[in-house]
């Protein structure tokens, strides 16, 4: 496994598992993306400094909902509404982004991150642009969750 590819999977799963409170094993098996069951999310955001690139987080508003109970320490996720869902999938990927840089790059660089944006991706639509050869997997309490990096070339 490249560097690139532990450090991403470290810090998704220390923030899945420390930050978000949910029970984690990642998933070998790419054909178990999120696409697969309808409606998905897609949280990206993208980096520019020493290097240029883009961390996404690809779910299903399922796993958004269980995210935003956890944080909140809400016991129902049918009583999340969609904005507070989103808004907890951007926290992810702000906790998720600066680990990352930090571990990955070092504390010496500077990026400026650019602020995560959410795209809802409806049931058969492309979703190649989340391909990237740097992807993790993971299930997290029971809902499927992918993380890549996709460096600028």
């Amino acid at each position: 496994m490249a560097k690139i590819d532990t450090v991403l999977e470290k810090v998704s799963r220390l923030a899945l598992e420390d930050w978000a409170m949910m029970i984690v094993d990642p998933v070998e098996d790419s054909s178990e993306l999120p696409t697969e069951s309808g409606r998905c999310f897609i949280g990206a955001t993208e980096y520019r400094g020493a290097v240029n690139g883009r961390l996404s987080v690809l779910c299903s508003a399922n796993f958004m909902r269980l995210l935003c109970c956890n944080v909140l320490g809400e016991d129902d996720p049918s009583a999340i509404d969609d904005a507070s869902a989103e808004d907890a999938l951007l926290e992810l990927m702000n906790v998720v982004s600066g680990n990352f840089v930090t571990e990955f790059f070092g504390e010496d660089k500077v990026f400026e991150l650019v602020r995560p944006d959410v795209v809802v991706i409806d049931e058969g639509e492309d979703t190649s642009f989340f391909s990237s050869e740097h992807v993790r997997l993971f299930e997290a309490d029971d809902e499927i969750v992918a993380l890549s990096f996709e460096p600028e070339k």
